[in-house]
């Protein structure tokens, strides 16, 4: 006996989305936790340790504006890292509509692929060892005179994506310091933080 249902040939039920099957059978606690993590992935791949939700999406980063990729190699560092990193929620930290377009920030007619960070207190200087490490990281900025999500000092990295060989600046008391330009300099600067951190 061959029951056809209308619309789907072969008289097979509806196809439904992968791992819907598990999900009918937990509680309303643990579906809610399995559907954040389906609904955690962006350019079909799921991150690991940021929540597109609870990180961007409620705190007004329009994700929309920004490569996939910036936050694949996001989190990739994260992971690295092993400590927390909270993205930037100041205006422009990641796709930016208005301003010069030569920036990594820039998001009209393309996606950016810059985004601002603050590591956790006291890993600010092992996340950029790993951000340097990264092959995909192609701009990294060590910013040491901002204040994070707390309204207090805290360290900040600026990390982008463009092409070629990786530059390199920090800023201090709002000055910018780049590495190809002032390498004495910026190295000073660097070692000092370093050495604040123990981490030199």
């Amino acid at each position: 006996l061959n029951i056809r249902k209308p619309g789907w040939p072969g008289g097979c039920s509806r196809p439904r989305r992968p791992g819907t099957e598990i999900i009918e059978n937990m509680n309303e606690k643990q579906k809610a936790g399995r559907l954040s993590k389906m609904n955690n992935s962006i350019g079909g791949r799921r991150l690991r340790h940021f929540s597109l939700e609870a990180e961007f999406k409620k705190k007004g980063i329009d994700i929309e504006l920004i490569k996939p990729r910036l936050l694949w190699v996001m989190d990739d560092i994260r992971d690295a890292l092993g400590y927390p990193i909270y993205p930037s929620t100041a205006p422009g930290a990641w796709g930016r509509t208005d301003g010069p377009d030569t920036s990594r920030h820039y998001a009209v007619d393309r996606k950016a692929d810059a985004g601002d960070v603050f590591p956790a207190r006291g890993a600010a200087g092992q996340a950029w060892m790993e951000a340097i490490k990264h092959p995909d990281v192609g701009g990294l900025g060590f910013y040491m005179d901002t204040r994070g999500p707390d309204g207090q000092e805290w360290p900040m990295l600026h990390i982008d994506l463009r092409p070629g060989e990786t530059t390199l600046w920090c800023r201090v008391r709002r000055s910018y310091i780049w590495q190809f330009l002032h390498p004495g300099t910026f190295n000073l600067q660097m070692e000092r933080f370093l050495e604040k951190e123990r981490l030199y």
